[in-house]
């Protein structure tokens, strides 16, 4: 494994597995519309210039709609699409602010998911977190061909998300054919950012490209706990020794800047440290760059 400076980068190269862990009778969850957006969505939405958070997309399985954030491009057949699924404390401020970067940086359509208030939850706890992965692998589906309805290209679009949006965004992208023949389809590559990767459902090696971004002062996810096939069968592999879990944290909320090194605590019983690093979020957005050219 080759180091370059705070980095550590590994190529694909293994071949894929298969389980018979994903069913689609077992997972495909029906969702159901609430009379909220989650997460204090409008005011986010409205000030960051995002679609509002609306009861869009129909279910997997047909039975109920998932609430998403659309922002596409005048011409979003031209521009690549980033789908970004939230991590265990539901939809927040760091995706918005993650969907106003990437549209006005990259000039990407985006689509902030919900897999949680969409069926009455805010909270990974209040759910069966052990299958989410599973679950919110349908949702991505769903998503991913309600975009090919709106006019996207498949071939430019890209699902990411940290934390359990991470876990999800691995298990999507993970080579089982009852994945793959669903995901592949729709989307050019994953990315995945301080994932969940030591529960639940087999993770990797993958059928398209991921790139996985890591840190090394994770306290609640860290990459030492999970498989090796998770890194070494990685596109790209980046890690940050200094990186915290959720670098990109939104610490004084999407309308607010962030103060380098300003740190938070999730509020979730495991109460890990989350700290903002303007210096890894920025790396991590070259990486994005350069992983979609």
């Amino acid at each position: 494994m080759k180091k370059i400076l705070l980095s550590v980068v590994v190529l694909i190269g293994l071949s894929g597995c298969a389980t018979a862990e994903f069913r689609e009778s077992d997972y495909a969850q029906s969702a159901q519309i609430v009379s909220t957006e989650p997460q204090g969505g409008r005011g986010a939405t409205r000030g960051l210039g995002l679609g509002p958070m609306l009861a869009q997309i129909p279910a997997y399985d047909g039975q109920g709609q998932l609430i998403a954030s659309w922002t596409p491009q005048a011409l979003p057949a031209q521009a690549p699409t980033f789908v970004i699924v939230h991590g265990g404390h539901g939809v927040g401020g760091t995706d918005y602010v993650m969907a106003h970067r990437l549209r006005t940086e990259f000039n990407a359509n985006v689509l902030v998911l919900d897999s949680y208030w969409s069926r009455g939850r805010s909270q990974n706890w209040n759910r069966s977190a052990s299958i989410d992965a599973n679950v919110r692998t349908f949702d991505a589906v769903a998503a991913g061909r309600w975009l090919v309805q709106q006019g996207v290209d498949p071939n430019k679009t890209y699902l990411i998300g940290g934390s359990q949006g991470g876990w999800t965004v691995l298990r999507a992208f993970t080579n089982e054919p009852a994945i793959a023949n669903l995901v592949k389809p729709l989307y050019r590559g994953g990315i995945s950012l301080y994932p969940v990767c030591d529960m639940g459902p087999t993770l990797a090696p993958y059928h398209s490209p991921v790139l996985l971004l890591t840190g090394g002062r994770d306290e609640t996810t860290p990459i030492e706990r999970c498989p090796r096939r998770v890194t070494q069968t990685a596109h790209r592999w980046v890690h940050y020794p200094e990186g915290t879990h959720a670098w990109d944290i939104a610490v004084n909320g999407p309308l607010s800047p962030n103060v380098d090194g300003q740190c938070a605590r999730s509020a979730n019983p495991a109460a890990f440290r989350m700290c903002y690093s303007e210096r890894i979020t920025n790396a991590m957005y070259q990486e994005i760059r350069n992983f979609i050219k």
